[in-house]
This record gives structure tokens, C-alpha cells and sequence, in this order.
């Protein structure tokens, strides 16, 4: 059935004529992804670094509103909610993020401003922290584990916070806490997506984990956690694959199945994509033989779903009348969420299969990705634009960070920007609003900077001034991109 699509979108002011779908019953891989790279041709495109100054100036804003929206005089409703998705946790990871990011580069102001940041991030996760002690008591029961709806990410972003400020107790106290959330993963009723579920868990573990693992400047208990955590990345792997194995109403050809209310979601935020990108990022336990074919087979699987527009369904079923729609092209539900475990997979695995698939996906975000939903994450203009950012960072395609700069810029400057910045019902969090879409800003801002494809001024003046700097004896590392909820920090 044909399907027509739902205006959700702007229309892309850079964007080419869109060209036949690449995705498409039949196509060859090689044709396919000529047309993909004939349309990059007729992109309108600016250079990143020409966007600096505005990607500068609207993250040092972004930034300053989250604080002031999360503040203890502020008199928001989520800035009483303890949560990364839509509270105070989420403006302390930005925090993190931002810093992470941008420290070594950036403008005076911005300079100015990031030095600040990782002591504001440890009071602010101290303070979702309490939240959460608040809330569990009233409450009178256990708190989801995950990272972006629970205990998780609360306990991850303090103990990073406390990594970061030098606060070794607080770290300790962080590290047992998200230990200590391990005992919920008996819960049969608990889902096990991403963000309800025991894949966020697992996300908020492996935080903690990479941030802990071969430091020996830690505090012995600190180091003699990672094996703690890695115990436990290993069991709640192990129980999620299983999981999906035994899953009893798959779908004819998937390997692996899970199910949220009754759904079989396929996006990053509810389904199958998200939980397989972060089983990826467990090397010990998905580079064995059989580990790797199943998780393999089960991305091929989710590859298969496209439809003719080259989009990826939100959902699957046995139905054999199911007519999956073509209506979402965001992080939770679409193209975005298999091109970004795609590009994991090619970073994991080598295979052009899936940088190929990860490219044509990218081309149905390019087309149909400024969301009238606003700038956040998780269906938002900033989620979307990751998938070019991550692109950029294993291919090495300036189109690629020229495109999500365009994202970037579309926000902050294009004739809708007051409307976007409005729609989320928390305009300042993480998942929704300013603190996600400041992390994205980062993000880009950093690559722009350290990009092969700066101009031959910028190049001159960089290699000057690393010469002159008698600390900087070598390039400044290539800036690695992290999703928020999806990657490290």
C-alpha cells in the first residue's frame, strides 16, 4: 500500500529535490547509493565553520536557560522531578556533556562559561539524587533503574559528576547505588527497552563502568567496583538476549523480538534498535562467534523493514494485514533510530552493508527531519541531527557535519525558531527541550572545530598556535560524539 505522509516536518530550505527512494524492494546496493550521492551534490550547504559563531552563541544561551529553569529558586514543575528525560538529573548530565565537549575550544564566553559547569553538574545531580530519595519514600515503592526514566541515570550522572569535581565519596556512594538497582532486574513485569526497561539499566551501568575502567588514580574501592559492573553488564546482557530469544510471538525471520505494551516496538526509545545498540557496546559479550551473528541477523532483520520511502517502521507484527505507517522520522520511532545502530554496527564490525544501509537512512532524515515537535532528542530536530554527526565521525563525509550544523542553524535562526522552542511540555530537559539540544550543539561545535575539513585560515592559525603552546606537544584528539542515553559522555 502506498502511503502518504503526515506533514510533521519543515520542509528542508538545503535539501535537493529528493530523489528516488534508496531503500526500495529490488535496488541495487551500488546504484542506490549513487543516487544518494548525486543528491548530496545539490545540497545547499554552508561550511560548518562559518556557522561557529551562532552554534556558539546559541549553546552559551541554551545553557544559561536550562540552569536557570533547574535552579532550587526555580518554580517549574520538573525542577522537582529528579529524572534525566524531563528533570534536574538531565540538566546536570548536560552539564557534563557540554564541558566534555567543548572545554578545549570554543569562544571566550564559552570558555568562561564551561568552567563553571562541573560544579554545577555535581550540585544539581546531588540534588536529583535527594529528589529521588524524596520521591521513593512518598511513594512507597522501588523507582524504575533506567537512565532516562529512573534511579539509573540519576546514580550514573552523580557518580560521574563526583569523578569529574574530585568528590571520591560521593563517586563510592553513586557506585553502589547503581549496584544496588541490580536486584530490580528480577522483576518479570519489567520491560526491557531503553527507556523503562532493563537496556536502560544496562546503559546506566556501562557509564559508570567506562568512566571507572583502567584508572588507577581511583580510590580502591572505585577500582575494585569495575568488576562489579562488569559482572553485572554481563548478566543483564545475558538476560536481555535471552529475553528476546524466548520471545514467543516473533515475527517469521527475526531472531530476536521484545514487546512493550503489547507492541512490538522497532525505535530506539521502546524497541528492538535501541536495545541492540547498546548490547553492541558490551564487547566482551557480543564479539563471541554466536553472540555476534544473532545480534547481526537481528539488525539485518530490522534492515529488511524499510519501506519503499527508505523510512523504518515504528513497529512490527504477525498480522499478516499489518500495514505498518510512514509517519515518524524521529530517535523513538524511525529512520533515525536503525541509521544510528547501523553506524555502530560498521564502527564494531567493519561491514560496508551497514554503513550503506546508515547512509541511505540518513538521506530519509536529511529529507524529512526538522520536526515540528521542537529541538529535543527523543522526536526533536537535535536527535535527528546526531545521525549526520555520527555519520560524519566514521566516514569522514564533511557533507555529513555540514548537514547537521544545517539542523542546528534551522533551529536557532530559522523562521520557526520561536515555535520550536516551545513545543516540549519541559522546554528546558533533556529529552525534549534546551539541555538535549545543547548537548547536540556541543557535539557539533566540537567536530566543527577538529574536522579535517577546516578552511586553510582556521587550518594556519590552529597549527600556529599548537606550535607556540609548549604544553601541546601533539594534534588535539578527534572530539568522539555521544548520544545522550545511548553512549558514553
Amino acid at each position: 500500500m502506498a502511503h502518504r505522509f503526515v506533514e510533521r516536518h519543515y520542509t528542508n530550505p538545503a535539501a535537493a529535490a529528493p530523489a528516488a527512494p534508496a531503500a526500495a524492494a529490488g535496488k541495487d546496493a551500488a546504484a542506490s547509493a549513487s543516487a544518494v550521492s548525486e543528491e548530496k551534490k545539490a545540497d545547499t550547504l554552508s561550511s560548518p565553520q562559518d556557522a561557529l559563531a551562532t552554534l556558539e552563541r546559541g549553546l552559551v544561551g541554551m545553557v544559561r536557560e536550562v540552569l536557570s529553569d533547574y535552579g532550587e529558586d526555580s518554580e517549574r514543575d520538573e525542577a522537582d522531578n529528579p529524572f534525566l528525560y524531563e528533570g534536574v538529573g538531565g540538566a546536570a548530565y548536560m552539564a557534563l556533556h557540554v564541558t566534555q565537549a567543548t572545554h578545549q575550544t570554543g569562544s571566550k564566553e564559552l570558555t568562561a562559561l564551561t568552567q563553571t559547569l562541573l560544579p554545577t553538574a555535581l550540585q544539581l545531580a546531588q540534588r536529583a539524587a535527594q529528589l529521588c530519595k524524596e520521591f521513593a519514600q512518598r511513594a512507597h515503592k522501588a523507582m524504575p533503574p533506567t537512565f532516562y526514566c529512573g534511579t539509573g541515570g540519576v546514580w550514573s550522572t552523580l557518580t560521574l559528576a563526583a569523578l569529574s569535581t574530585g568528590a571520591t565519596d560521593v563517586a563510592e556512594a553513586g557506585v553502589k547505588a547503581s549496584l544496588h538497582d541490580f536486584a530490580r532486574m528480577a522483576d518479570e513485569q519489567l520491560p526491557d527497552e531503553l527507556l523503562y526497561g532493563r537496556t536502560g539499566y544496562l546503559h546506566s551501568l556501562l557509564l559508570v563502568h567506562d568512566a571507572l575502567n583502567g584508572r588507577a588514580d581511583f580510590s580502591s574501592a572505585l577500582r575494585q567496583a569495575v568488576g562489579q559492573l562488569k559482572e553485572a553488564i554481563s548478566r543483564v546482557f545475558d538476560q536481555i538476549v535471552q529475553r528476546g530469544l524466548q520471545f514467543k510471538h516473533k515475527p517469521n525471520g527475526a531472531p530476536l523480538m521484545w514487546e512493550w505494551h503489547g507492541k512490538m516496538y522497532l525505535g530506539a526509545a521502546h524497541g528492538v534498535t535501541g536495545i541492540l545498540y547498546e548490547l553492541m557496546r558490551v564487547p566482551w559479550r557480543c564479539n563471541d562467534a554466536a553472540t555476534k551473528k544473532l545480534l547481526q541477523d537481528a539488525l539485518s532483520y530490522c534492515i529488511g523493514l524499510r519501506l519503499a520511502s527508505g523510512n523504518f517502521p515504528s513497529s512490527d507484527s504477525t498480522d499478516p494485514d499489518y500495514d505498518p505507517n510512514d509517519k515518524l522520522v524521529q530517535w523513538c520511532h524511525g529512520a533515525p533510530a536503525l541509521a544510528l545502530s547501523c553506524i555502530k554496527a560498521y564502527e564494531l564490525w567493519g561491514e560496508t552493508r551497514h554503513l550503506q544501509a546508515a547512509t541511505e537512512l540518513a538521506q530519509v532524515v536529511w529529507e524529512r527531519g526538522l520536526l515540528r515537535k521542537g529541538i529535543g532528542l527523543c522526536h526533536g530536530i537535535g536527535g535527528n541531527g546526531y545521525v549526520f554527526l555520527r555519520l560524519f565521525e566514521v566516514t569522514q563525509d564533511s557533507t555529513q557535519l555540514a548537514r547537521a550544523v544545517s539542523f542546528a542553524q534551522f533551529a536557532l535562526e530559522g523562521p520557526h525558531r520561536d515555535e520550536l522552542l516551545v513545543q516540549a511540555d519541559a522546554p528546558s530537559s533533556l529529552a525534549n527541550g534546551r539541555a538535549g539540544f545543547a548537548c547536540f550543539l556541543a557535539d557539533c561545535i566540537a567536530l566543527s572545530r577538529s574536522a579535517s575539513t577546516v578552511s586553510d585560515a582556521g587550518a594556519k592559525a590552529e597549527r600556529a598556535e599548537a606550535a607556540s603552546s609548549s604544553s601541546q606537544s601533539a594534534a588535539r584528539p578527534r572530539h568522539r560524539v555521544h548520544f545522550p542515553g545511548m553512549d558514553g559522555i
